[in-house]
């Protein structure tokens, strides 16, 4: 029986090395959603969406591992990619909030992992951790216009022109060779905008309105989702963010004391070796980053 088992797993080996992972794309087969709940063997996830949401469908793509390989980008021609959409809409049938999950399959050399596929969100308000039972997603809030959408995605979100993201992302799969990202979005906050799409303000300079107004919409999104067998997500870090039911500080009559702030490259210092310790950027990455920072400083 042990040689079986042996000889079984060198040909599963044998084959990611010479097809690229290709031989190994029928283990993806994401199912399909009952009554909003999604399960996939490959990546392995089993999510739950709150019930004011509505699956709106599947989007796939890919599927055959060809053509040149392009390990710097994920989203190229080597992956098989499967998008789930549910959206809540108000009475009056507008946009009111939207969950998009993504669960992507790379194929090529099985010994290199694949990139974030959110490395720098350029108008980013908020990032940390989130530990969902004893797995860590990358958490990043930001905000962006339509360009978020891939893949016919935007055709099942219709209306809003800017949203305010929370996303969370993770490696998983065999050699880490798939990703899930999970992107819930609302219409931007006005507090939050100050024009186009662009950011009002940035971390370590959020007003307290700012500050609560984000707060309550990382409490929504974290709350909309559920993970059956794994407890409730929970926060691991924050570089901006207090909780929206934090009282606000009391009025006085006199000067203002002067909060003290976190030392913002130490911040992203942290965030860095976070991001590179859960494979979520190349050790490269890592480096050239740490160097930019520093010299900055």
């Amino acid at each position: 029986m042990r040689t079986k088992v042996l000889a079984g797993l060198g040909v599963c080996m044998s084959l990611a090395v010479i097809t690229g992972c290709g031989g190994l794309e029928a283990l993806y087969r994401p199912m399909d959603v009952v009554d909003n709940v999604l399960i996939s063997d490959s990546p392995a996830l089993k999510l739950k969406i709150g019930s004011e949401f509505v699956y709106k469908g599947k989007i796939e793509q890919g599927g055959e591992m060809h053509g040149a390989r392009n390990y710097r980008d994920p989203t190229q021609d080597n992956l098989a990619r499967c998008t789930h959409v549910f959206v809540q809409e108000s009475a009056g049938g507008q946009f009111a909030r939207g969950i998009v999950v993504r669960l992507y399959t790379v194929g090529g050399d099985p010994l290199k992992m694949t990139t974030a596929l959110h490395p720098c969100a350029p108008d980013e308000l908020d990032s940390g951790m989130v530990a969902i039972g004893d797995e860590a997603y990358a958490s990043r809030i930001f905000l962006t216009g339509r360009e978020l959408f891939r893949d016919g995605e935007g055709a099942l979100i219709s209306g809003t022109r800017c949203f305010v993201v929370q996303s969370l992302e993770r490696a998983a799969g065999f050699g880490n060779k798939s990703r899930i990202q999970i992107l819930y979005l609302e219409p931007a906050m006005a507090v939050l905008v100050d024009q186009g799409c662009s950011p009002a303000a940035y971390p370590g300079r959020l007003t307290q309105a700012q500050e609560h107004a984000l707060a309550g919409f990382r409490d929504r999104s974290l709350a909309s989702l559920q993970f059956p067998g794994q407890g409730p997500p929970r926060q691991e870090g924050s570089t901006s963010v207090r909780r929206a039911d934090t009282p606000a500080p009391a009025a006085s009559d006199g000067p203002p004391a002067v909060l003290s702030q976190p030392d913002p490259l130490a911040t992203k210092l942290r965030l860095l070796k976070d991001l590179r310790e859960q494979d979520l950027i190349t050790q490269e990455d890592y480096d050239r980053k740490k160097a930019e920072l520093l010299d900055e400083f």
